[in-house]
């Protein structure tokens, strides 16, 4: 179970230090207050989701599918970031 939670982890840590960063001051509680009740719902959701699906198709497949969206999701950002590095380097 850890190997599957540890992306999260790593995800979660990269995008507060975004947050942080990218913040005015003023508004930046405001932010994570925001973010942490959207998380709250989100893993509401997906608990629930994973009771459901868990029953109907075994709890192997839902953490399957768990680790291909991590995959998917890590390739977009590569892809995206790739991208925007050769747009930069051609405005350069």
């Amino acid at each position: 179970m850890l190997v599957v939670g540890l992306p999260g982890a790593f995800m979660l840590a990269g995008l507060l230090t975004l947050f942080q960063t990218h913040s005015d001051d003023a508004y930046r509680g405001r932010l994570f207050g925001v973010f942490s009740a959207l998380e709250a719902g989100a893993m509401l959701v997906g608990a629930l989701a994973a009771g459901v699906l868990g029953d109907q198709l075994g709890i192997v497949p839902v953490i399957a599918a768990q680790g291909a969206q991590y995959c998917l999701a890590g390739g977009l950002v590569l892809l995206l970031l790739t991208t925007q590095r050769k747009l930069v380097e051609a405005e350069a």
